[in-house]
């Protein structure tokens, strides 16, 4: 089995007071900007498919957003950092329906951001319908359930988007800084037993990786070494890949052996020379701190 202290392991709640800052700032100015293009964009669009689209890329932007955020702001609480991306995809999608009614209500200057007054005007959009899907023009309840499903869909994309930027590199407590991935090698053929890999590779054994020969095809495979450029601290992560083709698309599975498993300075070097050269391989430092030490700092 495991142990839960060799693997490094993202906080459920942490936040900074820079990153909640960036996050939020960052969502408001993503609402206002892209989502004042996004309500002209559904208004006067005349694809139904092309507003499907751009409401994905709403939701990109403010997830984008929010992720770099967190990230400036070492905010390293992945599911924390998706419930504000969410946020503020709910956020942005209620400033680009204030856009929205501004454009439809072309007689009167309508800023209206009270919530209340907003849902008045939306009501009456909603009663007449404002675009045609074919010779169909949404009105009424049907109106108000895309709506949601709009809200939804930016939301969730944001959130998702948010999330997935910040649970790639492990975060180094001691210098306060990200890792970054120094060593991205494969294909090399799978281990008779993953078992007995993962566990020779918790129990300190880099060389098990030296006896996987290249790969040839799918599955494979797949070794990354995350290191900190300020104190050499460093984490494997090693994955079982599998590649599937369908039609023009090539679709990548990866199912991990281990992931962000934090290994002392020489296991990290030992991990470097399997491919590098001798010269790359003695950059990184030596004096990395202990697992132990590490784990101990992210749990405090």
């Amino acid at each position: 089995m495991a142990r839960p202290d060799r693997y490094y392991r993202f906080p459920l709640v942490h936040m900074t007071a820079s990153g909640a800052a960036i996050m939020v700032a960052g969502g408001v100015v993503a609402g206002l900007v892209v989502g004042a293009i996004y309500a002209y964009l559904s208004l006067y669009n005349p694809f139904v498919y092309f507003t499907v689209i751009a409401t994905m890329v709403f939701g990109a932007a403010v997830g984008g957003v929010v992720g770099m955020g967190a990230s400036m702001g070492s905010v390293r609480a992945p599911y924390l950092v998706a419930l504000i991306g969410f946020a503020m995809g709910l956020v942005a999608t209620y400033l680009s329906w204030v856009f929205y009614v501004h454009a439809v209500i072309k007689g009167d200057s309508v800023w209206e951001f009270n919530p209340v007054e907003l849902w008045d005007y939306m009501a009456a959009i909603a009663e007449r319908g404002v675009w045609k899907m074919r010779s169909h023009t949404p009105k009424g309840t049907e109106l108000h359930i895309l709506w949601v499903a709009e809200a939804a869909t930016v939301s969730g994309i944001a959130g998702w988007l948010a999330h997935s930027m910040v649970g790639n590199e492990p975060y180094c407590e001691a210098c306060g800084q990200w890792t970054s991935t120094v060593v991205e090698n494969g294909p090399l053929s799978l281990s008779e037993s993953q078992d007995l890999l993962r566990a020779q590779l918790e129990s300190g054994q880099i060389e098990a990786l030296l006896q996987l020969p290249p790969a040839e095809d799918s599955p494979y495979t797949s070794v990354n070494l995350h290191c900190c450029a300020g104190c050499g601290f460093s984490c494997l992560s090693v994955d079982q890949v599998s590649t599937e083709y369908k039609r023009d698309e090539v679709n990548e599975k990866r199912e991990p052996i281990v992931r962000f498993l934090m290994i002392d300075a020489d296991q990290a070097v030992a991990v470097m020379q399997l491919w590098a050269t001798e010269e790359e391989a003695e950059e990184l430092p030596s004096d990395a701190p202990s697992e132990r030490e590490q784990s101990d700092e992210t749990a405090s």
